[in-house]
């Protein structure tokens, strides 16, 4: 069965009466907007299972199917792996889902971590966060247990669950989310709320790799031709500049702003190291060597600098090595020359990158504000990449068989 939403949240005992209370509000009102059966609008998972164990099936199958995901954000959720690993799998389905046009925002919408109880959240779900409007009242600032709770604020609640509901009916119409094609295993999803430090500074050992530096630092590459160039192949270069990794303004105009610093804020707000890697004829052996210290490298391509010959070349070559570290973002400005040319440079985009049209086509942006969105996202993905090598390769290295992990906790501690 499909559900509307699977519900996530931190049980407290045998019984989570207010958590339980708020799940049956919400269904209630999904059943006004919707042709559901009331079984269909929700997955609650009501079951006491050792951390050691397997999903159930119907747990992992409602993870698998879902079409939104709604949390309750507290200091004890974030404290159970158990919550961390049904947050990545619903949030591994949004990154694994194509982009139907370049217009969509890189990650769909479809999670609602609301604000159950005041505290902080791990750097994973600090940026995402649901609001309903300008009138966040109490929920903003003393969460919505006690919305819920007093009676003083039943108007508001109200409100909130009328503004949730749509929202929810909304985004999952708008972005259909393909079924998983198989059921997670409890054993091999990573807890998304661990710190990424736990895993940088595990004993890892690659073969063939040093490991020397790892992915808390990223390398940018500007693939963007200098003014002297580029004149010979557009007419509006004002953007351009006699050094190209520096004085390149992609979205200019209207915004005049340098790719680099739209970069190194993006960096920052990773809390990433960051450099900028030179374009020459060696910068195959300059990704190499990243690829190698498990750096994560973002290639920020100009369209209009693929028709100069050497730029061309060097990304068709980067093409047919796919190295597992690097993302190509593009950044595509709505001026009238682009605009008037927007097919043939979108036929150039495909024939330069013909093996990774997929994930390019979610990185091409069309204004600053997208740029950095897409720039954060990718640098998660080429650090989630390394992460994910990394862990198969300490499985792959370690002495016999690997053994089923067992936990002394329970989902109810």
């Amino acid at each position: 069965m499909s559900y509307l939403f699977f519900f996530s949240y931190a049980r407290q005992g045998a019984t989570s009466p207010e958590e339980d209370g708020f799940f049956a509000d919400l269904v209630d009102e999904l059943i006004q907007l919707t042709n559901r059966d009331r079984e269909e609008i929700g997955f609650r998972d009501s079951t006491s299972i050792q951390l050691g164990e397997q999903w159930p099936d119907a747990l992992a199958d409602a993870l698998r199917t879902s079409k939104t995901f709604v949390c309750l954000r507290s200091a004890r959720y974030f404290e159970r792996p158990w919550c961390g690993k049904e947050w990545q799998v619903f949030s591994q389905r949004l990154r694994a889902m194509p982009s139907p046009s370049t217009q969509q925002p890189v990650i769909p919408p479809l999670m609602f971590p609301l604000l159950w109880v005041p505290g902080e959240a791990p750097s994973t779900v600090a940026n995402i966060q649901y609001t309903y409007g300008d009138t966040q009242g109490t929920y903003a600032t003393d969460g919505l247990r006690l919305l819920r709770r007093l009676q003083r604020h039943e108007d508001e609640y109200r409100l909130f669950l009328s503004k949730l509901a749509q929202r929810i009916v909304q985004v999952a119409k708008d972005y259909p989310i393909p079924d998983a094609v198989t059921r997670p295993l409890f054993a091999e999803v990573p807890n998304a709320f661990a710190p990424p430090a736990a895993v940088a500074t595990a004993p890892l050992t690659l073969s063939g790799r040093h490991n020397l530096a790892g992915p808390r630092y990223a390398q940018f590459v500007y693939i963007v031709g200098a003014l002297s160039e580029i004149s010979a192949h557009r007419t509006l270069t004002s953007a351009y500049g006699n050094e190209p990794a520096v004085d390149w303004k992609p979205y200019q105009p209207p915004i005049d702003e340098f790719a680099t610093l739209l970069a190194t804020k993006a960096a920052l707000t990773e809390k990433l190291n960051y450099e900028v890697a030179p374009v020459t004829d060696e910068l195959l052996d300059t990704l190499r060597e990243a690829e190698d210290n498990n750096k994560i490298v973002v290639l920020i391509v100009d369209p209009w600098s693929l028709k100069i010959d050497r730029y061309k070349r060097l990304m068709e070559i980067y093409d047919r090595r796919r190295f597992y570290n690097c993302v190509v973002v593009v950044p595509l400005n709505e001026d009238s020359e682009t605009t008037l040319n927007a097919v043939a440079l979108d036929e150039l985009l495909k024939t330069t990158f013909p093996r990774q049209q997929d994930l390019i086509s979610r990185y091409v942006t069309r204004s600053s504000d997208k740029f950095s969105q897409a720039l954060t996202a990718a640098l998660n993905e080429g650090r989630n990449r390394i992460f994910e090598l990394l862990d198969v390769s300490r499985k792959a290295e370690g002495d016999g068989p690997l053994s089923k992990p067992t936990i002394d906790a329970t989902r109810n501690a």
